[in-house]
């Protein structure tokens, strides 16, 4: 483990080579704790209107769903080319609100978009909120470096052996949540590049700690294959 940016981060595979990570990542599955990354929450009446001034290029417009995760490289406003932030994905969900715009950034990066938002918008800090919050009269800055987790999962078969990780909550009566759920189970067999990046799935789970049974049956081969995660 290595301590970087505030948090306890694995440096290298754990018990393995460099070419079993090599040969699960072009072949099978491999999984990245990046749970380190901050989330900023950005809320205002059009919150993606707000970071617009600090990205001059984006990887491709909004979707027809306006619920992808787009990349942008940010800047601070008004000296493009210099003053460069750094890479960042910005996702709106449109499902839940159109007034909040969720930006993910590294936390090397962090304080120097803090900054650049509180200049910008003569942001203060509130002291009455628990979680660390700026915010003026048209816009509200949270940070949420605790409670948000991030796992970026690479390689042909990651998108099978998500679904098989996780077990969806059937009998939903909610229709959101059925629709996605079969728009996930119809793609899951698929190859992972033929979809696109930064689609967005809402899954309905079920809590392994208490929903999921306790004895396990079956050959303990296949059990092992079935968890064969590589965290790097």
């Amino acid at each position: 483990m290595a301590q970087k940016w505030g948090f306890k981060i694995a440096d290298r595979s754990y018990q393995r080579g460099f070419r079993a990570v090599l040969r699960d990542s072009n072949k099978n599955c491999t999984i990245r704790d990046r749970s380190y990354y901050t989330c900023l929450t950005i809320k205002s009446a059009d919150a993606y209107s707000k970071m617009c001034p600090f990205s001059e290029k984006s990887c491709r417009r909004q979707s027809s769903r306006a619920e992808e995760e787009e990349c942008h490289q940010l800047y601070v406003p008004g000296k493009y080319p210099f003053g460069y932030i750094g890479p960042a994905r910005f996702q709106k969900l449109a499902a839940q609100n159109t007034g909040e715009l969720y930006v993910w950034i590294h936390p090397s990066s962090k304080p120097h978009l803090l900054t650049a938002l509180l200049d910008h918008y003569q942001l203060q800090k509130d002291e009455n909120s628990e979680a660390e919050t700026y915010k003026n009269d048209t816009i509200t800055v949270s940070l949420d470096a605790e409670n948000v987790s991030r796992f970026h999962l690479s390689g042909p078969r990651c998108l099978a052996k998500l679904r098989d990780s996780v077990r969806l909550v059937e009998n939903n009566d909610n229709e959101q949540f059925r629709v996605e759920h079969e728009r996930f189970l119809s793609v899951s067999n698929s190859v992972f590049n033929s979809n696109r990046d930064g689609d967005v799935f809402y899954l309905l789970i079920e809590d392994p700690r208490t929903a999921w049974d306790r004895k396990v049956s079956g050959d303990f081969e296949n059990l092992r294959n079935f968890y064969r995660f590589v965290i790097i």
